[in-house]
């Protein structure tokens, strides 16, 4: 059973592995480059003071938002197949009081680390404008 839902588990990471990246290049193909439309010369200019309604801002706060956005999706999706992955193990698995311990702690890690990445996708718009 274990080795049943270990396949599992790796044939969807895996799967994971090759459709993000070809996604990514569709989308690159598609976009103009990143470096014409974020690095200026007038981001150079230090006697400017930051303005977060400036052009300069938002052409820093867009692809950071983006970015944020993606790594939340990606980590938060991660941690939510952890985390089916642990209850599954919880439910089926023939648990230990030992282990069992063990198997819960992980769980509410996982769920913490849901929560964490999932919030930083929602709150990228912010995030973002804390950094900028």
């Amino acid at each position: 059973m274990f080795k049943k839902l270990f396949g599992m588990f790796v044939l969807t990471f895996c799967l994971f592995l090759v459709t993000a990246p070809a996604s990514t290049v569709m989308h690159a193909a598609t976009t103009t480059p990143a470096s014409s439309s974020v690095i200026d010369s007038e981001l150079n200019d230090k006697s400017k003071v930051y303005n977060p309604t400036d052009t300069n801002a938002t052409k820093i706060n867009k692809p950071l938002k983006t970015v944020v956005q993606v790594v939340g999706g990606v980590g938060g999706t991660l941690f939510t197949l952890a985390v089916m992955f642990t209850a599954i193990m919880i439910i089926f698995g023939s648990l230990s009081p030992q282990k069992s311990g063990i198997y819960w702690k992980a769980l509410l890690g996982c769920a913490g680390g849901a929560f964490v990445f999932f919030g930083a996708a929602t709150f990228a718009d912010m995030i973002a404008g804390m950094a900028g």
